[in-house]
């Protein structure tokens, strides 16, 4: 077994090209054209072409680095477009943020202004008006967990500012705050840091935006001067491999490393840490493991974790199974060899929540139809009260539905409280489900609970416009419901 200092030199040797590029990417600091070229053609050849990363993760964290490196939006849609163009992958994520951003400077210019570090347009905009350092912020636009007030000052240390921080200390004494700080780990200028570092302790979160923005300067930093654990689930989060390693360096953690190793989809990383001897403390370890890798959608690592011997149907403490978890995110052909190695298709959770309903609420009748081929249950009902046909009805799926009546789904199945699928169509005004449903042997004029027909309900909510369908569709009321409204007549066909 090695030593782990050798596991960090020799992890890099295997991975140093990945580190770099992901390092490029999140720290981009060009507009030059031929430069974007270059990176994407670096992307392409050693990531995308090898294997290593699908297309679809470039362009993801292309969307995070452009979400904490403003100044740079254009050369990361430059560098998207360029994916886009090839692999024909979607950015619209990318492009919402954008606009975003745009809506938020076009309300507030100064944040355009400080983003630039253009301090004479700066000195302009806060002499000519009544100047507060402080405003509201956006959490789409900045980051999330900032969630009431950011003063300018936060702003400039966003940005890496260090004109306008300068200025607003001097000129107005701004004051630092631990949010300076946390953003200042994210705009990475080294003299906001130290500045702010000499009336302000670091935190975790510091260390979150250190492994954010790539620093890894910073990330050690904060490990050896504070003593801040480097959060490796953050380091898979955004592809910081560098800073992953740094801590395998320091800790020596195998057993920790290989249950994130996963997250980062490079089956060789994770190989190479189980080589080394990886020993799961408890089955929870073991089954983390393996929900990240269900969660890295990575077929041949779902392959190597079960051919270890891990246990597919092992619950955590809200009762929930991996093949819940797989068939809510994993690919078919991950959920496939699950099946394959005998997973229990009817496990449910603590809320009574069965892979059939995660695989209807993901709205992909080819999964569903491979449960129910594999034995899944379609009349079973969860702890919101909804059976798998209740829950098609109410997103509006028809080839669902249909799916689901045709292997045997109860079309007057009533929840609790008495209410059928068509008793939802109803109260959605949704006309052709409704419909269809009563085309497969539904039958309108069963009452609730509260002994109220679906003809009752729409009357009493005022939901008109589906009202002569039913009629037309033998729909009545009941008797109950004609005592109480004989005096006033209401709805009645006479």
């Amino acid at each position: 077994m090695e030593t782990k200092k050798e596991h960090y030199l020799n992890l890099m040797k295997l991975y140093g090209v990945y580190c770099d590029i992901f390092d490029e990417i999140y720290k981009l600091k060009t507009s030059d054209k031929e430069e974007i070229e270059k990176l994407y053609n670096n992307v392409k050849n050693n990531l995308i072409n090898t294997k290593i990363c699908t297309p679809d993760r470039i362009i993801n964290a292309i969307t995070q680095a452009a979400c904490i490196n403003h100044r740079y939006m254009n050369s990361y849609l430059d560098l998207a477009h360029l994916i886009i163009e090839e692999f024909h992958q979607d950015n619209k994520d990318l492009l919402y943020y954008k606009d975003q951003l745009e809506a938020i400077f076009q309300e507030k210019p100064i944040l355009k202004v400080i983003m630039n570090d253009d301090k004479c347009t700066f000195i302009s905009l806060i002499e000519s008006e009544d100047f507060h350092d402080e405003i509201f912020m956006v959490p789409s636009v900045y980051p999330a967990y900032y969630e009431s007030i950011l003063t300018y000052l936060d702003v400039c240390c966003f940005y890496g500012s260090v004109h306008c921080f300068k200025l607003l200390r001097t000129k107005y004494n701004s004051q630092i705050r631990i949010e300076s700080l946390e953003l200042a780990f994210l705009g990475g200028n080294p003299d906001i840091i130290s500045e702010c570092l000499k009336v302000i302790r670091p935190n975790r979160h510091c260390m979150v935006n250190a492994i954010m923005s790539h620093n890894i300067d910073f990330v050690t930093y904060l490990r050896n001067e504070f003593e801040i654990e480097i959060r490796i689930s953050i380091c898979a989060y955004y592809k910081n491999l560098r800073a992953f390693l740094v801590y395998l360096d320091q800790t020596n953690d195998i057993n920790t490393c290989f249950i994130y190793s996963p997250l980062f989809q490079i089956q060789s990383l994770c190989e190479y840490l189980l080589s080394q001897g990886v020993d799961f403390r408890s089955k929870d370890e073991a089954r983390s493991a393996l929900l990240n890798a269900l969660g890295s959608n990575r077929l041949e690592l779902v392959n190597l974790l079960i051919s270890l011997g891990i246990d597919i149907n092992a619950k955590n403490t809200f009762g929930e199974t991996p093949f819940l978890f797989a068939v809510g995110h994993s690919s078919i052909d991950i959920i496939k060899l699950l099946i394959a190695h005998g997973v229990d298709i009817n496990a449910k959770n603590e809320f009574d929540f069965y892979p059939i309903h995660a695989a209807v609420r993901r709205q992909s009748t080819e999964i569903v139809e491979l449960l129910i081929l594999h034995g899944a249950n379609i009349n079973v009902k969860n702890r919101p009260d909804f059976y798998p046909i209740h829950e098609a009805v109410l997103m509006d799926n028809k080839d669902m539905v249909r799916l689901l009546i045709s292997h045997g789904a109860d079309v007057n199945q009533k929840n609790d409280k008495g209410i059928t699928p068509v008793y939802f169509a109803i109260m959605k005004d949704n006309k052709e489900m409704t419909e269809l449903l009563i085309s497969n042997g539904a039958d309108i004029n069963i009452k609730n609970n509260n002994g109220k027909t679906a003809l009752d309900s729409i009357c009493d909510y005022g939901h008109h416009k589906i009202k002569d369908f039913l009629l037309s569709k033998g729909a009545v009321h009941s008797e109950r419901w004609l005592e109480l409204h004989q005096p006033l007549r209401k709805c009645l066909l006479i």
